[in-house]
């Protein structure tokens, strides 16, 4: 057996630190001053061009699943809160949209599913699948400007859009869903 007196680990002094010399290259390189970046400069962030429902649009009502929002391709947005209702239109560059409006008739969020089909070229959906954040202020929500954040992001067979308020609708994150449909979607 042995004694933990005599060990080795036991002759290492806990706490200090011992100083090592370091070159004048080293150094300079852990000096406070910020990096200069080595390759060109990164663009700053772009924001996600907006959702507009069709000009001659009349919204249909879309029903809730036991107060959950049910999307094609699997997304799923569960304890939508009462009061509120989901209506589809469509888009204004083509395609389906789901509004959602408090009790007001007011808008609290858009959200847009666009299909990934096989064989899209370059410069199409494919192209903007990258998923992106943006943050602003935006007119065509009311009398007043809102404060809108903007968000994509891809699921298994479909590129998500979601544009909401910025107040009022945490609960589409906290109840976010992107569940596996196989060939279902």
């Amino acid at each position: 057996m042995r004694d933990p007196g005599h060990s080795p680990a036991a002759a290492l002094r806990l706490g200090e630190l011992e100083t090592v010399r370091a070159p004048a290259a080293q150094a300079e390189s852990r000096s406070p001053r910020p990096a200069q970046p080595s390759g060109p400069a990164a663009a700053p962030p772009r924001a996600l061009p907006p959702i507009r429902i069709a000009a001659a649009a009349s919204p249909r009502a879309y029903a809730l699943r036991d107060a959950a929002l049910v999307l094609p391709g699997g997304l799923i947005i569960h304890n939508v809160p009462k009061g509120l209702g989901v209506r589809t239109a469509p888009a204004a560059d083509g395609g389906e949209l789901w509004e959602v409006v408090d009790a007001r008739g007011r808008r609290m969020a858009l959200l847009k599913a666009e299909a990934i089909r096989r064989g899209a070229s370059e410069g199409t959906l494919l192209s903007r699948t990258t998923a992106a954040r943006s943050v602003g202020e935006r007119s065509d929500w009311g009398a007043r400007r809102i404060k809108v954040v903007s968000d994509r992001f891809l699921g298994e067979n479909h590129v998500y859009t979601i544009e909401r308020r910025a107040d009022g609708t945490a609960w589409i994150w906290s109840g976010l869903e992107l569940a596996s449909c196989g060939s279902r979607c």
